[in-house]
């Protein structure tokens, strides 16, 4: 009921019902094969109230989950199906994000990002402008996208000190970082803009289709998924042109990116007002 993130481990797509208030783990390995399993349904597991955000850290092993209702963090072991730790955060969390030796999220309502110790405990929270809804982070700094007064916060990714506030012209929903640039979703003027980590200056935009919520970067290419579109865009990241517009029904609404062998991947949505998870083959360059 109401998916709202997904993550991939290595094996599994883990996915998180928001209304059910569960997570539901989906095989996605050896999906080249001729009897493919891929989408299978393995386990669900009841979580905290409201799931809202999924964060795989390949690190630990560890799948972080926000629970907005609950308002806590919790370590899943994914091995054993429990949870290994939950923790109670001082604000409600909107997106989360494992950032060097940190875990951090955005809250939406509280107007702050709040920073995590691998133990669970709190270290801080931070003002993060009017409405911090999406988190990334760049080896270097962690990146706020602050949608209600439009603009990028950078902060160091160690301290939680802001660094600098950047204009975007629209009301960024989504970040991705794709090892040169940032992404940034703005949803009221249904593009992508890529920006300039050094100068925060927006080097281009992308149309896309209307409503784009999230962004994943695979390694090659980026993808936006459009909710109100029900479509995901593929973009070029070095021209920064649409190379596809591809139909997803359901309400695309989060992405992740399973590899399937040489040459092969599988971009994985889950569609918000279907209650479904949908899985798009890309094959080639």
């Amino acid at each position: 009921d109401s998916p709202r993130a997904v993550a991939f481990d290595g094996e599994h797509v883990w996915v998180a019902n928001f209304f059910a208030s569960t997570l539901s783990e989906v095989a996605a390995a050896d999906c080249a094969e001729t009897n493919d399993p891929c989408g299978a349904a393995v386990n669900a597991f009841n979580v905290d109230n409201q799931p809202v955000a999924l964060a795989y850290d390949p690190r630990t092993g560890a799948l972080w989950i926000a629970a907005a209702l609950g308002r806590t963090v919790t370590r899943f072991d994914m091995n054993a199906g429990a949870e290994a730790g939950r923790y109670t955060l001082p604000h409600v969390p909107s997106a989360l994000i494992v950032a060097g030796d940190f875990v951090w999220t955005a809250n939406d309502f509280g107007n702050t990002i709040t920073q995590i110790a691998a133990d669970g405990t709190v270290v801080g929270s931070y003002p993060a402008g009017a409405g911090p809804i999406a988190l990334a982070y760049d080896g270097r700094s962690l990146w706020v996208a602050s949608q209600d007064d439009s603009t990028l916060l950078e902060f160091d990714a160690t301290n939680g000190s802001q660094q600098n506030t950047y204009d975007l012209g629209g009301q960024p929903v989504a970040l991705a970082f794709d090892g040169t640039y940032l992404w940034a979703a703005l949803a009221d003027r249904n593009e992508v803009a890529r920006i300039d980590t050094g100068s925060g200056e927006v080097l281009a935009r992308v149309p896309v289709g209307a409503g784009p919520v999230a962004l994943l970067y695979d390694g090659a290419t980026l993808w936006s998924a459009d909710q109100d579109a029900n479509t995901v865009t593929r973009i070029d990241v070095g021209t920064a042109a649409k190379l596809a517009t591809i139909a997803v029904p359901g309400g695309p609404y989060a992405l992740a990116w399973a590899p399937c062998g040489d040459g092969c991947g599988d971009l994985w949505v889950a569609n918000e007002s279907a209650n479904t998870v949908s899985r798009v083959r890309v094959e080639g360059p």
